[in-house]
């Protein structure tokens, strides 16, 4: 998996939980720095696993390299986003209220990217953002559109835009059948239609 994100600059990783995605992200983005393709990373996840897994797991895993928690009021934030640290953690919200986090970070690495799944949301504008044409963007997820097919379509937009259309409405008649005035179900090939948009990917 690490192998995998080291020579994807845009790719997912659906792997399931326990797998040890995150030390694989982990050591990807070390060897990075090592080699000096980047210089800052910046982990987006929800606030549930900001300590217990990703803080955790820097301190196991690179205890050479400095990180920061970006959590609490808004000056503490901003200080610790324009401190020199290898790793900043940020929650989703979070990015939405610290607009000049835009090209501070060569790595971004979004963590249970289903809470930007859908593209009219505030979360995702506010995380589209922060991309800029040079960033590199590492979305993981053991669940990908596991609730509808539609939901593939905002995580596509953010790693592969080129492979869905560039309207939702397309998206969702191209993956689901209209059944009623307001049921849709899943065409037979929108298995195979979601695999395609989520590429470079790895499980």
């Amino acid at each position: 998996t690490a192998e995998f994100l080291t020579l994807n600059d845009k790719a997912f990783c659906f792997s399931e939980q326990g797998t040890g995605k995150t030390a694989a992200a982990i050591w990807a983005a070390d060897y990075l720095m090592n080699i000096r393709d980047i210089k800052r990373v910046l982990i987006v996840c929800p606030l549930s696993v900001m300590h217990s897994a990703w803080m955790d797991d820097l301190f196991k895993t690179v205890m050479h390299r400095t990180a920061a928690v970006a959590y609490g009021k808004k000056e503490k934030r901003r200080e610790i986003i324009d401190g020199d640290f290898d790793f900043t953690i940020i929650n989703y919200d979070g990015v939405s209220i610290l607009p000049e986090l835009m090209g501070k970070f060569d790595l971004i690495i979004a963590d249970e990217c289903n809470f930007i799944k859908t593209v009219t949301t505030r979360r995702w504008k506010a995380f589209n953002r922060l991309l800029t044409p040079g960033t590199k963007l590492w979305m993981m997820t053991g669940t990908p559109a596991a609730q509808s097919p539609v939901d593939a379509f905002g995580l596509a937009r953010l790693v592969n835009p080129r492979a869905v259309p560039r309207f939702f409405g397309s998206w969702r008649d191209r993956v689901m059948l209209k059944c009623g005035q307001f049921r849709w179900v899943p065409k037979q090939n929108a298995t195979a239609q979601v695999n395609a948009v989520l590429q470079p990917a790895i499980r």
